[in-house]
């Protein structure tokens, strides 16, 4: 007799190691890792996606905005761009299963 089984198929779950990421004058750079199996791509009032580029039209630049499976984006602020208040976006990561949200945040020091 030949028996057969299924495996129930699990659910790829994308997740970040934090909540916020802090920008200051002094730290003017800082890495989110994300970790899913799947595809991935973020959204931000501040990333404005064209043809073939990614333009950041706020005080911040990523250096990816999209991929597959686990990556680390690094977030910076523009050289031209600092900004003289503090200021805060709203980055959704968003995966195939779930969507992620992060707060991207510049305190003036």
């Amino acid at each position: 007799m030949l028996t057969t089984g299924c495996k129930k198929d699990e659910i790829s779950l994308l997740s970040v190691d934090k909540e916020e990421i802090v920008l200051s004058d002094k730290n003017s750079s800082a890495t989110l890792k994300i970790s899913t199996e799947g595809d991935w791509y973020i959204t931000a009032s501040g990333i404005e996606p064209g043809y073939g580029a990614v333009f950041f039209i706020d005080w911040y630049e990523a250096d990816k905005t999209f991929g597959a499976n686990d990556a680390t984006v690094t977030f910076s602020i523009k050289e031209d761009a600092v900004p003289a208040d503090n200021k805060t976006d709203t980055l959704t990561i968003i995966g195939e299963n779930n969507n992620v949200t992060v707060l991207l945040k510049f305190n003036k020091e």
